[in-house]
């Protein structure tokens, strides 16, 4: 019975040094007027594993509808198109930012403008979840300030 709680802690500790390895800040959702039923929200995420990590889902506890995204030009128009998945490779830094990646958010409950921040999480092809807390402002600058981020 020692010998499988053993292994079973070894296996989970490794489990949490893996996930553990993006780290999501300097979250940030885009305060539109109240009359609005969709934002975006925006981040850093950054891979210090030496292997890729793929996130493949989204949610938000102000929104029951959550995409990726990022902008194309199409006939010398910028157009929004969802994404399936959003790969971050080892070592590297992804920005999620106006006029580039983002993460759509739809159908938003009532009265969320009113909030001073809600939290964000992001799922990855392993089952991992990301959780961030994002700040609701309507000035979107992505600067170097760290969000808290938690990992589960």
């Amino acid at each position: 019975m020692k010998k499988i709680f053993i292994a079973v802690s070894i296996y989970f500790s490794t489990m949490a040094f893996v996930y553990a390895e993006l780290s999501v800040t300097d979250a940030k959702i885009r305060l539109l007027p109240a009359t609005q039923s969709q934002t975006a929200a925006y981040f850093t995420l950054q891979n210090t594993g030496s292997e890729d990590i793929t996130i493949t889902a989204a949610a938000s506890d102000i929104s029951p509808y959550a995409e990726l995204h990022t902008h194309t030009m199409q006939d010398g128009m910028a157009q929004m198109a969802q994404l399936d998945s959003v790969t971050i490779k080892a070592g590297e830094t992804l920005h999620f930012k106006p006029g580039s990646f983002h993460l759509m958010l739809f159908s938003l409950q009532k009265n969320w403008h009113k909030l001073k921040q809600a939290q964000l999480y992001l799922y990855d092809e392993d089952r991992n979840k990301y959780q961030v807390t994002a700040q609701i402002t309507k000035h979107i600058s992505m600067g170097s300030g760290h969000q808290d981020h938690k990992h589960h």
